[in-house]
């Protein structure tokens, strides 16, 4: 399975390229690409239609999200699924949240 790395305030472009068996490029296929994921507290996925690409825009909050990406092979077929990882990163350093310990007697 393919990873990216993006940082929780960062977006990135997927691109599905579809193969064949022998890894050539095709569009030979009936109804697809499909994005989803069940992971949508962590990313947002907007792709319009059965499009090629999709951008995967962070929330905000660090984890893994899973994306899928669907085709139907034709009418009535097969329905051939890959899928990816994103790991959402902290994103830079933006200020100090100071934490204290338990006061003691001198």
């Amino acid at each position: 399975m393919a990873n990216i790395n993006i940082k929780s305030n960062q977006k990135v472009l997927v691109t599905a390229n579809p193969k064949d068996a022998s890894n050539y490029a095709t569009t030979d296929y009936f109804n697809g690409p499909n994005w989803s994921t069940p992971d949508s507290a962590l990313v947002n996925l907007s792709a319009s239609g059965f499009s090629q690409t999709c951008e995967v825009s962070a929330k905000g909050i660090p984890g893994v999200a899973t994306i899928t990406i669907q085709a139907q092979v034709n009418p009535g077929g097969v329905i051939k699924t890959t899928s990816f990882t994103v790991t959402v990163e902290a994103g830079p350093l933006d200020h100090f949240d100071p934490s204290f310990g338990t006061p003691v007697a001198l």
